[in-house]
């Protein structure tokens, strides 16, 4: 349980700067994490259909 810690205090720290800041630079310093997650659902999308379209089963990678 003591792994999770971080995360949650994390999460409730960067949640908590919507009550001291403005929400446009919440905006900005999300900007990392919204790039990160884009383009780790693109590479995700991109693995998904060529697994669909060439028949590959990724377990045998």
């Amino acid at each position: 349980m003591k792994k999770r810690y971080w995360l949650l205090l994390f999460t409730v720290f960067w949640f908590s700067l919507l009550y001291f800041i403005d929400i446009e630079t919440w905006i900005v310093l999300s900007y990392p994490f919204i790039v990160i997650t884009f383009v780790y659902l693109l590479f995700t999308f991109i693995v998904f259909w060529y697994c669909i379209i060439f028949n590959k089963d990724p377990q045998n990678w």
